[in-house]
Formats: structure tokens, C-alpha cells, sequence
């Protein structure tokens, strides 16, 4: 999954419903009244720092911010990402700004990342063959089509594994996915429909893939 992990979900800030969780680390008998009013307030909860660090990881909140006691004596926040588990301390006076840049680069960094790894399992293949081997390499295929539902059914119906490859893989023919209005190039005019037993010539480039 792109946005995901071992962990749990990993949210593009633009998206999550909480971008921002701050969890107060630290906290021991020890601490002084002072201290421990600066950190907690009236909502204290029995959870301790790394079953909530656990927790919001799986929910996928981009950044964590830990606030103890080395950092209200250092004026700063120990800010975690939550894609790629780097820890960076910024100063409290100018925390705002800098975690909106923060955000804003996580925001890119995911779209890179997802964009990379899209393009990497989109082919052009033009022939059964080389629809079939793209298909179980968890492609999705660019491939001359006639149009006709009746193929399409035919291309389904052939492409689907008799047996499991794969624990847990999907066994379901290719469909169509859609017809890109950026057609990677120009069918040749003798260009037949990817199907073996389809006689018809191609009309245009279609996206086929398996669902998931």
C-alpha cells in the first residue's frame, strides 16, 4: 500500500484529520509541580509515551511532537515524522512556521514517492504475452483495444489465474480501468486489439489492471 507501513496508516498531511499530535514524555515522580504543570494539564490519562507514540502511528498522523522536561529547559519541541521516522528538535518561538514547512515538504516527499512508484508499474505492452507477464508483475498495462465490452469480457475471462500463484495474490482477470486522454503514442494503423482471438483493429490505448 503507498501510504502505509508496518506500523500502520501514513497520511499526506493535506488529507489526515489530524496533522499535529503532541505527547508529553517524561513525566516521572521525581518531576517537580512546576515542571509537571507545564507538561499536563487536567485531561491525564493513564497511557504511557510509546502506547500513544504507537498509537498515532497507526492512525497515521504525520508529525508527533514530544514535549518533556530536557526540552521546556532547552525552549524547544522534539518533532517526529511519521514517514520516515526522523527525530529534529525546533525552537518553541518559531514552532509554527516551521512545522507548516514541514508539512508542506512531507507533503511533496509523499507525492514523489507515490508518483515514482506508479509510474514504475505502468507499461506498454502490445501483445498477450507481454500483457499476461506484466499483469502477474503487478502492473497495470497501456494496450491497444478494439472497445468492444465483448472483448473486454474475453480479456477478463482469459487473463484470471487457474490456480494461486501467490498466498493471498488475486486470482481475477484484468479490466479496464480507463482510457487515457494522454495516449502514450500513436497506434499504427495495422494495430489489433491485444486479445489473441480479436480481429478487430485497436481504436486506442486502454489501462488494464487487476483489482485489489
Amino acid at each position: 500500500m503507498i501510504h502505509g507501513d508496518n506500523k500502520g496508516l501514513v497520511l499526506p498531511p493535506r488529507i489526515a484529520k489530524y496533522q499535529v499530535v503532541i505527547v508529553p514524555c517524561g513525566i516521572t515522580a521525581s518531576l517537580s509541580k512546576e515542571d509537571e504543570d507545564a507538561l499536563i494539564n487536567s485531561n491525564i490519562d493513564n497511557y504511557r509515551p510509546g502506547w500513544k507514540f504507537n498509537h498515532w502511528e497507526m492512525k497515521g498522523v504525520p508529525i508527533r511532537v514530544e514535549f518533556g522536561p530536557n526540552d521546556k529547559s532547552r525552549s524547544q519541541l522534539t518533532v517526529v515524522l511519521r514517514h520516515t521516522g526522523n527525530k529534529s528538535a525546533i525552537s518553541i518561538d518559531n514552532c509554527e512556521t516551521k512545522v507548516r514547512e514541514i508539512l508542506q515538504q512531507m507533503h511533496k516527499d509523499l507525492y514523489t514517492k507515490a508518483k515514482a512508484e506508479l509510474d514504475s508499474h505502468v507499461v506498454v505492452v502490445k501483445d498477450w504475452a507481454g500483457f499476461l507477464k506484466a499483469l502477474d508483475n503487478s502492473c497495470v498495462m497501456l494496450t491497444p483495444f478494439c472497445g468492444e465490452s465483448s472483448c473486454e469480457h474475453r480479456i477478463k475471462q482469459d487473463s484470471a489465474r487457474d490456480a494461486v500463484v501467490e498466498e493471498g495474490a488475486p486470482a481475477m482477470g484484468a479490466k479496464s480501468l480507463c482510457i487515457p486522454f494522454d495516449q502514450p503514442e500513436t497506434l499504427a494503423e495495422d494495430q489489433q486489439c491485444c486479445h489473441p482471438e480479436c480481429k478487430r483493429k485497436a481504436k486506442y490505448f486502454t489501462l488494464f489492471g487487476r483489482s485489489y
